[in-house]
């Protein structure tokens, strides 16, 4: 007796955790830097400033960044295709109808790929490519967008209230 709103969306991959990788590397390198300069009793000179002041201020911002990404990366199933939301600065959801998708590619990175984590690219019929970076479990993400048919969302599945019938 319930219908499914057609928009209600289910969230089927997000981003993974390692997107604050270069953060922390960047963070640990300049760290270290800063470290050795001091321990040898140059950490007031010129080498030394900089480096506690780009670890200071630059990985607060690298951090800011990385957490946007982190908050706003996700693709969602909708009855007829996909909104893909590469992330932060890209806040622009696309919408992908499952007529349009030619095929799905999926890349594993280096150090991230070792987590689990990888880009999802969606091929479309028009040539066009469109790529989220850093998402959980990208294999079982490309296998279910393969499968995926035109149809209602589980609203229970997607966690959204269902509208009784009017």
């Amino acid at each position: 007796m319930a219908v499914v709103d057609i928009d209600e969306t289910e969230v089927i991959g997000e981003a993974h955790w390692t997107v604050f990788l270069p953060v922390l590397a960047f963070a640990v390198l300049f760290a270290g830097f800063w470290f050795v300069l001091d321990l040898v009793g140059r950490g007031a000179t010129i080498p030394g400033r900089f480096a506690f002041l780009v670890l200071v201020l630059v990985t607060p911002l690298l951090t800011l960044f990385s957490f946007l990404r982190f908050q706003t990366a996700r693709i969602s199933r909708s009855f007829d295709g996909l909104w893909v939301e590469r992330g932060w600065p890209s806040m622009t959801p696309r919408h992908v109808s499952f007529d349009a998708i030619a095929d799905v590619g999926v890349a594993h990175p280096p150090i991230g790929g070792r987590f689990g984590a990888g880009h999802l690219t969606v091929i479309l019929r028009s040539g066009e490519r469109v790529t989220v970076r850093d998402l959980s479990d990208v294999d079982a993400l490309a296998r279910r967008i393969r499968e995926a048919e035109p149809g209602p969302v589980d609203a229970e599945q997607a966690g959204e209230k269902r509208r009784p019938e009017a």
